[in-house]
C-alpha cells in the first residue's frame, strides 16, 4: 500500500477543499473508476485540512477510539521514518555555499552517508 499527502494545488475538486460548514474530525472519501485509488479529505481541526491519496482498496475504515481514518493512521506511521531521516540530515550539515552543481551533489552524498552511518556509530560506542 502506498500513501502520500497531496498539496492543495492542482486538479482537486472544490468539494474536497471547502472546510466551511464541515465539523472538525470529519472525512470525505473519493475514489477513481477502478477500485485502485482512494483519496481522503480529512478535516483535523477547523483550520487544518489534510488531503491524502492511497492505493489500498479498502481504506474507508475509521478507528473508533480516536475517530481517525485508517489511511491517516497508516500515513502517520509511515512518515516517521522520513521525518527521522530529515532530522538527522539537518543536524549534521556538511554543505558549504556553492553554485557549482557537482559540489552540491558531492556534499549531498556526504550528508546522506553521514546520516546513514551515524546510528551505527552511536550504537557501537554504547557497547564500549
Amino acid at each position: 500500500m502506498t500513501v502520500g499527502a497531496v498539496k492543495k494545488k492542482g486538479n482537486i475538486p472544490e468539494e474536497l477543499l471547502v472546510s466551511k460548514g464541515r465539523i472538525a474530525g470529519t472525512s470525505m472519501f473519493f475514489f477513481n473508476q477502478e477500485p485502485t485509488l482512494v483519496g481522503l479529505s480529512y478535516l483535523a481541526k477547523p483550520s487544518k485540512m489534510v488531503l491524502v491519496l492511497s492505493t489500498c482498496c479498502e481504506g474507508t475504515g475509521i478507528t473508533y477510539p480516536i475517530q481517525k481514518p485508517e489511511i491517516i493512521e497508516y500515513y502517520n506511521k509511515a512518515k516517521d521514518g522520513a521525518e527521522t531521516f530529515d532530522q538527522l540530515c539537518s543536524s549534521m550539515s556538511t554543505t558549504w555555499k556553492t553554485n557549482r552543481r557537482p559540489m552540491c551533489i558531492f556534499y549531498g552524498l556526504i550528508k546522506l552517508s553521514a546520516s546513514t552511518i551515524m546510528p551505527s556509530i552511536l550504537q557501537y560506542l554504547q557497547i564500549w
